[in-house]
């Protein structure tokens, strides 16, 4: 199984049987959608795009969900400054825990921690604290969640048309202060290792 990052908060995770896309909402920010139509679509919100995504199951709710031995899990949590939730996504594959987070706020209360449960890889938002949370508060989620690996999203090298509130991926290496483990094009999760890390650990994507 393989995650692969393209740009804003859009991943996947794919082998050769299926290929689960998270928040390709990519159109918002001057790129093109990957969302294909025997894709299976996970969106952590109301993007506009969610209506023009051509998969063949789109999630985009709280609840528990099978895809070809893999289980999701969607758990509500506050939007990051706002009154409205966002869906965060509790992958497991292979045996490892995946969170996919969306623009979530820092606080976390117990009730949702205990939903969250045991994470191994911890995917966010790392922004300036405008639009997203920034590196101070990734950190106390992680704090929270002490998942094996960080995996930061919404950075400005991207190309993007709309990245003002964005920091540079090497501003957020900067900020967040912890081992980089890898820089990749994409994460192969048979060869990770996970019970040899000891303390949580980052894996960035380079565009």
């Amino acid at each position: 199984m393989d995650l692969q990052f393209f740009g804003a908060n859009c991943f996947t995770l794919s082998n050769s049987n299926s290929r689960l896309v998270f928040d390709d909402n990519l159109v918002d920010y001057g790129l093109q959608s990957i969302s294909k139509k025997e894709d299976v679509c996970f969106f952590s919100e109301d993007f506009s795009s969610n209506k023009k995504c051509p998969a063949k199951l789109i999630f985009d709710n709280p609840g528990e969900f099978e895809i070809d031995n893999i289980s999701v899990q969607g758990i509500e949590q506050k939007k990051f400054k706002s009154d409205s939730s966002v869906v965060m996504f509790k992958v497991n594959v292979m045996n490892i825990n995946i969170l996919v987070a969306g623009n979530i706020s820092q606080e976390i209360n117990q009730k949702t921690l205990e939903a969250i449960g045991m994470i191994d890889i911890l995917i966010i938002p790392c922004g300036n604290g405008l639009e997203t949370i920034d590196s101070i508060n990734v950190l106390k989620v992680v704090n929270n969640l002490e998942p094996k690996i960080l995996v930061p999203s919404l950075y400005s090298n991207q190309n993007t048309s709309s990245n003002n509130h964005f920091l540079s991926l090497e501003q957020i290496i900067k900020d967040i202060n912890l081992d980089v483990r890898e820089r990749t094009s994409k994460i192969k999760l048979k060869n990770l290792n996970l019970p040899m890390i000891t303390k949580t650990e980052l894996i960035v994507f380079d565009l």
